[in-house]
Protein backbone atom coordinates (compact mmCIF):
# COMPACT_ATOMS: atom_id res chain seq x y z
CA UNK A 1 0.00 0.00 0.00
CA UNK A 2 1.28 3.25 -1.03
CA UNK A 3 0.43 6.83 0.73
CA UNK A 4 0.87 9.33 -2.36
CA UNK A 5 -1.43 9.77 -4.43
CA UNK A 6 0.34 11.78 -7.45
CA UNK A 7 2.31 8.55 -7.98
CA UNK A 8 -0.11 6.78 -8.72
CA UNK A 9 -0.02 6.83 -12.97
CA UNK A 10 3.50 6.82 -12.80
CA UNK A 11 3.50 3.13 -11.26
CA UNK A 12 0.58 2.38 -13.66
CA UNK A 13 2.25 3.37 -16.40
CA UNK A 14 5.51 1.18 -15.43
CA UNK A 15 2.98 -1.75 -15.20
CA UNK A 16 1.06 -0.89 -18.48
CA UNK A 17 4.82 -0.89 -20.33
CA UNK A 18 5.46 -4.31 -19.34
CA UNK A 19 8.57 -3.38 -17.29
CA UNK A 20 6.80 -6.44 -14.68
CA UNK A 21 7.28 -9.07 -16.72
CA UNK A 22 10.77 -8.89 -16.66
CA UNK A 23 11.06 -9.79 -13.32
CA UNK A 24 7.32 -11.51 -13.19
CA UNK A 25 8.57 -14.42 -10.93
CA UNK A 26 9.40 -12.05 -8.46
CA UNK A 27 6.58 -9.22 -8.75
CA UNK A 28 5.48 -8.43 -5.35
CA UNK A 29 9.41 -7.97 -4.35
CA UNK A 30 9.82 -5.69 -7.36
CA UNK A 31 6.59 -3.59 -6.75
CA UNK A 32 7.73 -3.20 -3.15
CA UNK A 33 11.11 -1.78 -4.19
CA UNK A 34 9.36 0.21 -6.31
CA UNK A 35 6.65 1.35 -4.11
CA UNK A 36 9.48 2.07 -1.40
CA UNK A 37 11.70 4.53 -3.79
CA UNK A 38 8.55 6.41 -4.90
CA UNK A 39 6.97 6.70 -1.81
CA UNK A 40 9.28 7.06 0.68
CA UNK A 41 11.60 9.72 2.04
CA UNK A 42 13.27 9.83 5.03
CA UNK A 43 13.59 13.53 4.68
CA UNK A 44 10.03 13.94 5.37
CA UNK A 45 8.20 13.78 8.36
CA UNK A 46 5.22 10.80 7.25
CA UNK A 47 1.72 12.42 6.27
CA UNK A 48 -0.59 8.88 7.01
CA UNK A 49 0.25 7.10 9.63
CA UNK A 50 -0.89 3.21 9.14
CA UNK A 51 -1.07 2.57 12.63
CA UNK A 52 -4.03 -0.46 13.13
CA UNK A 53 -4.89 -3.76 11.21
CA UNK A 54 -7.52 -6.80 12.14
CA UNK A 55 -7.24 -9.35 9.91
CA UNK A 56 -9.29 -12.94 9.62
CA UNK A 57 -7.78 -15.68 7.52
CA UNK A 58 -10.83 -18.41 6.78
CA UNK A 59 -9.28 -21.84 5.13
CA UNK A 60 -11.74 -23.46 3.81
CA UNK A 61 -10.46 -26.76 1.40
CA UNK A 62 -9.14 -25.61 -1.64
CA UNK A 63 -9.31 -21.85 -1.00
CA UNK A 64 -9.28 -18.69 1.46
CA UNK A 65 -11.15 -16.21 2.43
CA UNK A 66 -9.36 -13.36 3.86
CA UNK A 67 -10.86 -10.06 5.72
CA UNK A 68 -9.00 -7.29 6.75
CA UNK A 69 -9.57 -4.01 8.58
CA UNK A 70 -6.77 -1.23 8.53
CA UNK A 71 -7.17 2.15 10.42
CA UNK A 72 -4.99 4.80 9.19
CA UNK A 73 -4.37 8.66 10.65
CA UNK A 74 -4.01 11.83 8.75
CA UNK A 75 -0.81 13.73 10.65
CA UNK A 76 -1.49 16.53 8.90
CA UNK A 77 -3.59 19.26 8.98
CA UNK A 78 -5.12 19.34 5.54
CA UNK A 79 -7.78 16.67 4.16
CA UNK A 80 -5.59 13.84 2.27
CA UNK A 81 -6.76 11.78 -0.90
CA UNK A 82 -4.96 8.58 -0.56
CA UNK A 83 -4.18 6.26 -3.52
CA UNK A 84 -3.61 2.75 -2.00
CA UNK A 85 -2.12 -0.26 -3.67
CA UNK A 86 -3.35 -3.43 -1.74
CA UNK A 87 -1.02 -6.66 -3.29
CA UNK A 88 -2.41 -10.28 -3.15
CA UNK A 89 -0.25 -13.58 -2.93
CA UNK A 90 -0.37 -14.53 -6.92
CA UNK A 91 1.81 -17.59 -7.47
CA UNK A 92 2.13 -21.07 -8.67
CA UNK A 93 0.04 -21.34 -4.83
CA UNK A 94 -2.40 -19.06 -4.98
CA UNK A 95 -4.48 -18.37 -8.37
CA UNK A 96 -5.54 -14.52 -8.29
CA UNK A 97 -8.41 -13.56 -6.28
CA UNK A 98 -11.94 -14.68 -8.09
CA UNK A 99 -13.62 -12.39 -5.03
CA UNK A 100 -12.95 -8.99 -4.15
CA UNK A 101 -15.11 -6.77 -2.12
CA UNK A 102 -14.42 -3.51 -1.02
CA UNK A 103 -16.43 -0.15 -0.54
CA UNK A 104 -14.50 2.26 -3.09
CA UNK A 105 -13.95 1.60 -6.63
CA UNK A 106 -10.95 0.23 -7.63
CA UNK A 107 -8.32 -0.80 -10.63
CA UNK A 108 -6.76 -3.89 -10.86
CA UNK A 109 -3.75 -5.24 -11.75
CA UNK A 110 -1.70 -8.54 -12.01
CA UNK A 111 -1.75 -8.81 -8.04
CA UNK A 112 -3.41 -6.10 -6.74
CA UNK A 113 -5.73 -3.35 -6.36
CA UNK A 114 -5.49 0.67 -5.83
CA UNK A 115 -8.66 2.46 -5.01
CA UNK A 116 -8.77 5.88 -3.27
CA UNK A 117 -9.30 7.20 0.26
CA UNK A 118 -10.20 10.61 1.77
CA UNK A 119 -8.77 11.30 5.08
CA UNK A 120 -10.07 14.26 6.66
CA UNK A 121 -7.41 16.57 8.81
CA UNK A 122 -5.35 14.93 11.56
CA UNK A 123 -8.69 12.15 11.37
CA UNK A 124 -8.25 8.88 11.93
CA UNK A 125 -10.26 6.61 9.38
CA UNK A 126 -10.74 2.72 8.04
CA UNK A 127 -11.32 0.52 4.85
CA UNK A 128 -11.81 -2.84 4.97
CA UNK A 129 -11.03 -5.12 1.89
CA UNK A 130 -12.10 -9.02 1.79
CA UNK A 131 -11.11 -11.38 -1.01
CA UNK A 132 -10.97 -15.07 -1.92
CA UNK A 133 -8.52 -17.03 -4.05
CA UNK A 134 -8.17 -20.51 -4.62
CA UNK A 135 -5.18 -22.51 -3.73
CA UNK A 136 -3.17 -25.35 -5.40
CA UNK A 137 -1.42 -26.95 -2.17
CA UNK A 138 -2.09 -26.97 1.32
CA UNK A 139 -0.75 -23.51 2.30
CA UNK A 140 -1.10 -20.00 1.58
CA UNK A 141 0.47 -16.83 2.46
CA UNK A 142 -1.20 -13.46 4.04
CA UNK A 143 1.38 -10.49 2.55
CA UNK A 144 2.78 -8.58 5.48
CA UNK A 145 5.88 -7.69 4.67
CA UNK A 146 4.23 -4.29 2.64
CA UNK A 147 4.48 -3.10 6.12
CA UNK A 148 7.85 -2.01 6.33
CA UNK A 149 7.79 0.49 3.48
CA UNK A 150 5.79 2.78 6.14
CA UNK A 151 9.49 2.90 8.15
CA UNK A 152 7.97 2.49 10.95
CA UNK A 153 6.30 0.10 12.90
CA UNK A 154 1.96 -1.21 12.82
CA UNK A 155 0.93 0.04 16.47
CA UNK A 156 -1.40 -3.19 16.89
CA UNK A 157 -1.42 -6.13 14.63
CA UNK A 158 -4.52 -8.92 15.14
CA UNK A 159 -4.80 -12.02 13.27
CA UNK A 160 -7.09 -14.61 13.69
CA UNK A 161 -7.04 -17.92 11.50
CA UNK A 162 -10.14 -19.83 11.29
CA UNK A 163 -9.73 -23.90 10.21
CA UNK A 164 -11.81 -27.16 10.52
CA UNK A 165 -10.61 -29.15 13.30
CA UNK A 166 -9.07 -31.91 11.92
CA UNK A 167 -7.08 -29.54 10.04
CA UNK A 168 -3.26 -29.36 11.82
CA UNK A 169 -2.09 -25.85 11.25
CA UNK A 170 1.43 -24.90 10.96
CA UNK A 171 1.95 -21.33 11.49
CA UNK A 172 4.66 -19.08 11.07
CA UNK A 173 3.79 -16.47 13.21
CA UNK A 174 3.85 -16.66 17.45
CA UNK A 175 -0.08 -17.86 18.30
CA UNK A 176 -1.00 -16.19 21.24
CA UNK A 177 -3.93 -18.58 22.23
CA UNK A 178 -6.99 -20.69 20.47
CA UNK A 179 -10.25 -22.04 21.03
CA UNK A 180 -12.39 -24.71 19.47
CA UNK A 181 -16.22 -24.16 18.53
CA UNK A 182 -18.57 -26.20 16.98
CA UNK A 183 -15.39 -28.26 15.19
CA UNK A 184 -13.51 -25.51 14.20
CA UNK A 185 -10.47 -23.94 15.75
CA UNK A 186 -9.79 -20.36 16.02
CA UNK A 187 -6.26 -19.14 16.35
CA UNK A 188 -5.26 -15.88 17.79
CA UNK A 189 -2.28 -13.60 16.51
CA UNK A 190 -1.58 -10.34 18.51
CA UNK A 191 1.53 -8.53 18.14
CA UNK A 192 2.58 -4.96 18.93
CA UNK A 193 4.80 -2.59 17.35
CA UNK A 194 4.59 -4.89 14.83
CA UNK A 195 7.34 -4.58 11.97
CA UNK A 196 7.44 -8.20 9.87
CA UNK A 197 10.41 -9.94 9.05
CA UNK A 198 8.07 -12.25 6.82
CA UNK A 199 4.42 -12.65 5.45
CA UNK A 200 2.40 -14.72 7.59
CA UNK A 201 2.34 -18.59 6.15
CA UNK A 202 0.38 -21.25 7.23
CA UNK A 203 0.38 -25.09 6.25
CA UNK A 204 -1.69 -27.81 6.75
Amino acid sequence: MSDKPDRYHLLKSLINNKIWLLFSMKKIFVFAILIAVISCSKSQPPQIDFFKENVVIDILKDRVNVTGIYYMKNLTNIDKRVTFYYPFPVDSLHAYPDIILIDYPFDKDTAGIYFDLSIPARQADSFKVLYQQKLTKRQCRYITLTTRQWQRPIKFASFTVIAPEFLKLNINYPVSGKETINDTVFYYIRLKNFFPGADLKIKW
